[in-house]
């Protein structure tokens, strides 16, 4: 049996005021909040399933990670909201990689995300296909 991962790592920066990381903490305990209350309520977006969020802050930067699964368009979202709730201009990029224990085929893929406060651009690998519907792709 194989094990798939998702896997990601991206750095934000902590917001440039006195007691960032308390503020940076109570906004993410009020965003897990708020999950939590999406998730009693039925939320038809099923957060269990989509949402995993792992953080640390230490060097002056908040550390969002996952090791073995998590949902990177609700990182992106919790990007997008830490940007607008601190007034940070500029955008966050991040990768993800798709991985396999064993070696399968079909079984490995990624992507890529840059937010801003106002949009969130997402690639994937597989967009190429659909990007170059005049090729016959053999496997």
């Amino acid at each position: 049996m194989a094990n798939n991962y998702l896997q990601f790592s991206v750095m934000l920066p902590l917001p440039e005021s006195e007691g960032a990381q308390e503020a940076v903490k109570a906004f993410y305990d009020e965003f897990q909040k708020q999950r939590d209350e999406a998730e009693g309520s039925g939320d038809p977006d099923d957060w269990d399933e989509k949402y995993d969020l792992q953080s640390d802050m230490s060097g002056g930067e908040v550390w969002i990670y996952a090791e073995e699964s998590g949902s990177v368009e609700a990182v992106a979202d919790f990007i997008q909201e830490y940007l607008k709730h601190f007034q940070m201009d500029g955008g966050v990029y991040f990768s993800w990689a798709e991985t396999c224990s064993k070696s399968r085929v079909n079984e490995f893929a990624g992507g890529a995300f840059l937010v801003t406060r106002e949009q969130k651009f997402v690639t994937v690998s597989s967009d190429i296909i659909h990007q170059h519907p005049e090729i016959r792709v053999l496997n």
